[in-house]
């Protein structure tokens, strides 16, 4: 099992005179094991990365559990990357203990790391890399608290982890909350660039939004990862304009039976209802599964009902799905496809949120956006 060390790491910056423009990287390690082994650092260069990925800057020994490295930069900052080998030799390497450390780079300024057995470990800082120590900080204690929720998958949760599981999602939303403001600080120079786009997942879609509207265009369609947020957040943007207040309409589809159905007779007038098109061949649709069944389980009794539309072409394989997966809502199967086309889908899972008047208020919500829209509407 690949073992490594991860951590996001601030600075320790000093107000120095204005005639310094290189910056140092120095620390220690708790142990000595690794006294005589090299350290590189390396500049993740936004404008080549996704090309040549990150530029090896630098190289150093560490001797007497310390280590530094001094150099230049062309911008008041760079995000680096400090790592116990070299890059090309931990691609695809699962044998190997090793340390990656994501690190500000400062003209005129010094970051200080110690590095201990389980995480960087940071101190001091200027505003900036005080703000990036929170997120440091954060990411720790959520490293911290995983060893204590082992066991296998399917074992039923004690209350002493389902607690910590809560104290884990509290973590989390602040890390996203702080992740989030640093960005938001610090777009429109290179740090803050590169924390958008290594960020994907500790964002959520409104957050996106704002950053994608504050980020240099140009540089948005020069990064494939932000290119691709952005489309994809336009796309929904422009399903939500297509669909959103319109009545659902009726189209022919079929029971698991084979018997010809007629969707409205499904949807139920005063109830919130979940059409949700989806396939057993579909990741997307698999992974969604468990969010389905605990919203279904929370709200069936208030009110709300889920529709499956199964677009697979076969109804024995469709019904093994939802034997296996034990999907307990309405399921229907778009057999010939006329469902899917008179709504125009091109990608599943596709869902619409119809209201208890029939008309649609809401298009392609998953996961937490789900729970969240279901929350707001039954509390």
């Amino acid at each position: 099992m690949k073992n490594f060390i991860l951590a996001f790491s601030a600075v320790l910056l000093t107000f120095t005179s204005c005639g310094r423009s290189g910056y140092t990287v120095e620390g220690s390690f708790d142990q000595d094991k690794y006294d005589g082994k090299t350290l590189y650092l390396y500049w993740m260069n936004l404008d080549s990365l996704d090309v040549t990925g990150p530029i090896l800057l630098d190289s150093t020994v560490v001797s007497k559990k310390t280590y530094a490295f001094k150099g230049s930069i062309s911008n008041e900052s760079e995000m680096g990357l400090l790592v116990s080998d070299r890059l090309e030799n931990l691609a695809g390497n699962d044998s190997v203990e090793f340390i990656v450390v994501p690190t500000i780079l400062e003209s005129g300024q010094t970051t200080t790391i110690h590095i201990d057995s389980l995480a960087a470990v940071i101190s001091g800082g200027s505003p900036m890399n005080d703000e990036f120590n929170k997120i440091n900080t954060l990411m720790n204690r959520i490293i911290a608290e995983m060893p204590n929720l082992s066991g296998e998958p399917n074992e039923t949760l004690t209350d002493e982890q389902k607690a910590q599981i809560e104290k884990i999602n509290v973590l989390h939303e602040d890390l996203q909350k702080e992740t989030y403001s640093f960005i938001k600080s610090n777009i429109e120079n290179p740090v803050g660039k590169y924390m958008f786009l290594d960020a994907g997942g500790k964002l959520n879609k409104e957050q996106i939004v704002e950053l994608l509207s504050l980020c240099d265009p140009a540089y948005v369609e020069k990064q494939p990862v932000l290119k691709g947020q952005k489309d994809y957040l336009d796309e929904q943007q422009a399903l939500r304009d297509k669909f959103v207040g319109m009545n659902i309409e009726d189209v022919e589809l079929y029971d698991m039976s084979g018997k010809v159905v007629k969707l409205l007779d499904n949807v139920e007038k005063g109830k919130i209802v979940l059409v949700n098109f989806w396939a057993s061949s579909n990741e997307q649709s698999m992974m969604e599964v468990d969010n389905l069944k605990a919203v279904f389980s929370q709200y069936k009794d208030k009110g709300f009902n889920i529709v499956g539309i199964a677009i697979d072409s076969r109804a024995d394989m469709v019904q093994m799905y939802i034997d296996g997966l034990g999907l307990s809502w309405t399921q229907l199967h778009d057999a010939d496809g006329k469902a899917s086309t008179y709504y125009g889908i091109q990608n599943i899972p596709f869902s619409l949120l119809v209201g208890k008047d029939g008309k649609i208020i809401n298009v392609n919500l998953r996961g937490k956006d789900l729970r969240v829209a279901l929350e707001e509407l039954f509390n």
